[in-house]
């Protein structure tokens, strides 16, 4: 398994995996590391990435691009209908001011939502990543910094859609950062302040950056999200444009494939302009067979984009002032993104930073791979070197409060009591508890607090409408607690709702002093255990550094509405773990350290002769102490709640969207496997057509290649025919079997008369090898362990082989080059394993060795007896043997003696 980062770009996206402990960028089916964020729609099927890409100019009106822009948008937003000034496609308002693509095909007439088209995008990204045969499942999927909840939530259903598991929805610029600092050495104590400046194709993010040793926090961020390199692109366009009328008297603008091929030449331009003075710019048939031409030089391109750089430093000089950061703070200054391309861009920002800027990273690729170490951490089957992430959020989130409304799905409210919940650069992620006291039905509302600076203008986030339990009479109002939660990927949502209750006990009466006066007294662990504390768990001082605490502007607003019976406070739920739940109470567990003080006392006690268990005497209870309070408990019970977002699919909305994108994408599949058949099939009628009057001429009769020839004429007519232009893939198929029943055995004869001759020498050179094996065994006394009926059964299997082989090479020499075989080449195979299956094992049997019985050196005879010449048998017969060297195995017993020597003097 693998996890995949997805740089989800305007114009190209990129896909980056992790496995075997390294990053790779995933090439698409043309060998490219950028995928266009293209779809390309046809009567019968969905172009996606290249494929698209390429049919933009002849589809136009159905091709989709920079489907990014149109995520979590609405219809009537400024900046959505400036963007759909420069859309080839249609567009269309829905229900809530949203957005929708309307395309024809054969089907009729779809209507797809931008999460629908991003979907399909992801989907075809999910393909690229799993092309190396490893399953991709699991995601981080950069987002840019401004993307608010409306957004990033439009950008999860999209994944969804895709089958992708999203662990985190991770800002652009963030995961850039991680990819510069997680191998770069950083300094342990004193943190280093890095900008990052991305210029993508539409939008500017910038974001500065603290550094410490396997650490990265963001300190804050700021954008354009009108500013990217598109509107260079456009600048030299318009440029390009103007000059075309004048000179020639022909409007490119005026026509949308024109208008394409003029953005692109003018791109070209650009990019040649990045590296060279002068840009030659030439059209061939742009309009009405008019070819253009033009050049521009740098100077002139600078001077038309001027106001496009000044644009450049404004969020860069708001994050240095947000965050306080001088100039003498910034380490370095990096650049990212295909707009860092332009000279001027790169002078424009040296010139503010008073120094060269960086550019160590890879300006298409950063993302990508930050988002793929992220999500390599996130994963449970990667281990990555411990690397913390803080990031933050860039807009502040106020709560709201009051009594129910009629509408509850409605976004409009009138609630007065408010309070600030998620300050701006506020760590993510988070998690804040809001405390209510009241008896009465009411509804909080989360929105943004500063809506003019979201791109959708739209506040509202969630309206969550509560309803407390009846309260007996005499009883106390209970403390509700709401938990809300800025969770991972940028995203807020109320997490639960529970009602804290105090439940008092009555002390347990202290047990009489027994007589006996060696009774030991109860130790710390039999006494009754330390209760927690009766005042709210929100009062509790934060523990260490849990993100987990409230605004201070929250507190503020809490303790001006105490009166008006509701709470807003600050609560750290770390020691929420101390108080009960609704099925009965828990108490309190010692700490560590508490048993450590504990253990020390009782150690202390023995040294100085004491011991806490030891009788002692009852002291008497003095007049002046004061008697013990009742013992408090908290019990937590969870709390059922209405909710509505203002953004996200529904989950009716998310099946259908999802079955949809099934649909399409089975529609996809069967469309190209039906071009693969036919493909298959035209590709045999032209190949064997062209082997029929030379290679195949001697390997069928006259008639029969003949006959077959006007077969494949006539296939190739019925390909080009409207019945064939529409056939299916079963029809292909069909067709293309047909052929081969006629084809493959003329073919099969060909290639048999080609190794029929090497698979014939194989067989008879093995059964000679064989042959002279036996001839050299028969008198021979090194071959003497192998048994008269062993050589005969190599006979046996030599003769059986050569005997077929000669009778079926009689047979084939018969027969004519066009008539069937007598025999295979597989046939030959088959008889050469069964010959090698018998004989090899018989040829290469190993002679067995004897076992030579050495006698201990006490039974030894004395030398004078082993001078002595000693009588052996060897076949039967008699020899006298003179005395030889001595044997290994005498050797063997040296060695071992010595060797127990050591051991008996070693100590």
């Amino acid at each position: 398994m693998s996890v995949a980062g997805i740089d989800f770009g305007n114009q190209t996206s990129v896909v980056a995996v992790a496995h075997k402990g390294q990053i790779d960028i995933c090439v698409n089916e043309v060998s490219n590391r950028n995928t266009p964020t293209v779809v390309g729609f046809t009567a019968t099927n969905r172009n996606i990435g290249e494929s698209g890409l390429s049919s933009q100019k002849s589809n136009s009106k159905r091709t989709i691009t920079q489907i990014k822009r149109l995520l979590g948008r609405k219809f009537s937003q400024a900046e959505f209908q400036a963007d759909r000034q420069s859309l080839q496609y249609k567009t269309i308002s829905t229900a809530n001011d949203g957005i929708a693509v309307e395309v024809s095909v054969d089907a009729g007439v779809l209507q797809l939502s931008p999460e629908q088209i991003a979907g399909a995008i992801l989907g075809k990204l999910k393909l690229i990543a799993e092309s190396k045969g490893l399953r991709v499942t699991e995601c981080v999927i950069g987002c840019p910094a401004y993307f608010c909840d409306r957004e990033r939530r439009a950008l999860m259903d999209a994944c969804r859609i895709a089958g992708f598991t999203v662990l985190r929805l991770m800002n652009e610029t963030t995961a850039v950062a991680l990819n510069y600092g997680i191998l770069r050495p950083l300094p342990e104590k004193e943190a280093i302040r890095v900008v990052f400046v991305d210029i993508g194709h539409a939008s500017t993010n910038v974001a500065v950056v603290s550094f410490r040793e396997r650490e990265l926090t963001v300190l804050g961020t700021a954008s354009d999200r009108c500013l990217g390199a598109r509107d260079f692109d456009a600048v030299l366009a318009a440029h390009f444009a103007k000059e075309i009328k004048e000179r020639y008297n022909i409007d490119p603008l005026s026509k949308p494939k024109p208008l394409l091929r003029l953005i692109d030449s003018a791109r070209r331009a650009k990019l040649v302009l990045s590296a060279n003075k002068d840009a030659p710019f030439h059209i061939e048939c742009l309009m009405d067979d008019i070819d253009v031409s033009s050049s521009i030089s740098r100077e002139e391109f600078d001077a038309l984009t001027v106001s496009l750089t000044e644009r450049l430093l404004i969020p860069l000089r708001q994050v240095l002032e947000a965050t306080q950061t001088s100039i003498s703070d910034i380490h370095s200054l990096e650049v990212i993104g295909g707009g860092v391309r332009v000279p001027s861009i790169r002078q424009k920002l040296s010139e503010f930073l008073g120094k060269p800027i960086s550019a160590t990273l890879n300006g298409d690729e950063s993302v990508a791979r930050g988002c793929a170490l992220q999500c390599a951490m996130l994963s449970p089957a990667f281990r990555v070197r411990n690397f913390e992430v803080h990031d933050v959020t860039p807009y502040p989130i106020e709560v709201c409060w009051g009594p129910p409304t009629d509408d509850f799905a409605s976004p409009t409210y009138n609630f007065e009591e408010k309070a600030r919940l998620f300050s701006r650069f506020n760590s993510v992620p988070c998690i804040k508890m809001i405390s209510f006291v009241k008896s009465e039905p009411f509804q909080i509302v989360l929105r943004y607090e500063y809506p003019e600076e979201l791109a959708s203008r739209e506040a509202f986030l969630g309206r969550f409408a509560i309803t407390p339990p009846p309260v007996e009479e005499g009883s106390a109002t209970p403390k509700i607690k709401v938990k809300i939660q800025l969770s991972i990927h940028g995203i807020v949502s109320v997490k639960s709702v529970q009602i804290h209750e105090e439940v008092k006990e009555e002390p347990k009466p202290e047990p009489e002093p027994k007589p006996e006066s060696s009774e030991a007294a109860p130790t710390m662990d039999e006494s009754a255990p330390t209760e927690p504390s009766a005042e709210p768990a929100a009062e509790a001082p934060p523990v260490g550094d849990s993100p987990m605490t409230d605004d201070a502007d929250a507190n503020a607003d809490a303790n001006a509405n105490v009166d008006a019976d509701a709470n807003v406070d600050a609560d750290a739920d770390a020691d929420m773990d101390d108080v009960t739940d609704a099925n009965g109470t828990k108490e309190p567990e010692p700490t560590e350290k508490a048993a450590e003080t504990t253990e020390k006392a009782a150690e202390a006690e023995k040294e100085n002769g004491t011991d806490s268990n030891a009788p002692t005497s009852k002291p008497e209870k003095s007049p002046e102490e004061k008697p013990k309070k009742k013992k408090k408990k908290i019990k937590r019970i969870d709390l059922d709640f209405s909710s509505v977002y203002g953004s996200g699919f529904t989950d009716d909305e998310f099946k259908l969207a999802f079955e949809k994108e099934v649909e399409m994408a089975n529609q996809d599949r069967v469309v190209e496997e039906t071009a693969h058949r036919r493909n298959e099939l035209e590709s045999y009628v032209y190949d064997t057509r062209a082997k029929l009057d030379s290679e195949w001429k001697e390997y069928a009769p006259v008639d029969v290649l003949t006959d077959f020839a006007q077969k494949l004429n006539a296939m190739e007519e019925w390909l080009y025919s409207d019945e064939g232009y529409d056939a299916r893939k079963s029809e292909f198929i069909k067709r293309t079997t047909e052929l081969r029943k006629i084809g493959d055995p003329i073919h099969l004869r060909k290639w048999e008369d080609e190794h029929r001759n090497e698979a014939v020498n194989i067989l008879k050179g093995t059964i000679v090898k064989y042959q002279m094996f036996v001839g050299e065994c028969e008198g021979d006394e090194k071959y003497d362990h192998i048994t008269k009926d062993e050589l005969k059964k190599i006979t046996e299997s030599v003769n059986a082989a050569d005997e077929w082989l000669v009778s079926s090479l009689s047979k084939q020499d018969k027969l004519k080059k066009s008539q069937p075989i007598a025999f295979s080449v597989s046939d030959c195979q088959k008889k050469l394993d069964s010959v090698n299956k018998i004989c090899y094992p018989l040829m290469t049997k190993k002679r067995p060795i004897k076992v030579v019985e050495v006698k201990p050196k006490s039974e030894e005879k004395p030398k004078s007896e082993e001078a002595a010449p000693a009588a052996a048998e060897t076949n039967g017969e008699p020899v006298v043997k003179t005395p030889e060297p001595e044997p290994p195995a005498k050797m063997e017993d040296d060695v071992s003696e010595s060797s127990s020597k050591a051991e008996e003097t070693s100590p």
